[in-house]
């Protein structure tokens, strides 16, 4: 099945602005269809951390 980039913006929008504009948490929410076709809502709240590079994966990143 083809995944258009507005359904993808669009549902993951919350997630990308809380990269963006420095958020620790964001909200997010989603439509679910059940296998007994039965639709419903699940929410939750996400956090979000820099990470930052130590040791040898961060002296080679330098180095190139």
């Amino acid at each position: 099945q083809k995944v258009r980039r507005g359904f993808i913006a669009e549902r993951y929008e919350p997630l990308v602005k809380g990269l963006y504009d420095g958020s620790k948490i964001t909200d997010i929410s989603t439509e679910v269809t059940f296998e007994d076709g039965r639709k419903g809502t699940i929410s939750g709240r996400v956090a979000i951390f820099d990470l930052t590079r130590h040791g040898a994966a961060s002296q080679e990143s330098k180095a190139a």
